[in-house]
């Protein structure tokens, strides 16, 4: 009796337990299915917005003159002196967009350029656009500077180590850094960065 009692007792057991797995595993499953019918394709959706995002921005670049650079490439990094004296290295602004000028005093584009950057170091420099500038003789760079009431910051590169890492052969030439210190695109030659046909650029860069 006792035997035929503890078979149907296993028998019982043997049978509900993997019905109870089974159950708990149909809820789980269709629990899953919830979720993402409540979340469809959430990260397909802002990949996609950062695929379209690249693409504008790319076009963007190209339609204004821009050498854009596709494929990922770090910008050289640098620790350079202003013309206060104080040491600034590219890799303070990481997490901000840099537009990186090259100028020399000797060159008449350049000097064309100083209040267009200055107007756009003014709107920019509390937002996500930092503009810097690299010339390779201090005591020039800081007349010109001076006699043009500019306040933007100009970085010295005596020695010319820097210009030569960014393989600068033309003035001006600048450089697009992005948030994590990669380049974006260059250009060379004087621009009207504060012209109507960068602005969308700005907004993009700024989304």
């Amino acid at each position: 009796m006792i035997k035929c009692f503890v078979f149907a007792i296993s028998a019982v057991l043997i049978i509900f337990i993997p019905l109870e797995i089974f159950l708990k595993s149909s809820f789980l499953f269709q629990d899953k299915k919830v979720n993402k019918l409540n979340h469809p394709n959430k990260m397909s959706v802002e990949t996609e917005r950062k695929i379209n995002l690249a693409q504008d921005l790319e076009v963007s670049l190209y339609s204004l003159g821009f050498k854009v650079y596709n494929k990922l490439q770090p910008a050289t990094n640098f620790t350079l002196t202003d013309l206060n004296g104080k040491k600034v290295s590219l890799k303070d602004y990481y997490g901000k967009f840099v537009l990186i000028n090259f100028w020399a005093t000797w060159c008449a584009p350049c000097i064309q350029e100083i209040p267009i950057l200055q107007k756009l170091h003014n709107t920019m420099k509390n937002r996500n656009l930092v503009v810097l500038t690299i010339n390779t003789s201090r005591e020039s760079a800081l007349e010109v500077i001076t006699q043009n009431n500019a306040t933007y910051p100009v970085l010295i590169d005596s020695n010319s180590k820097i210009t030569t890492a960014y393989n600068i052969h033309y003035y001006p030439t600048a450089y697009l850094i992005d948030q994590k210190g990669n380049l974006m695109a260059m250009i060379k030659g004087n621009q009207g960065w504060n012209q109507s046909h960068f602005q969308d650029l700005y907004k993009l860069l700024l989304q």
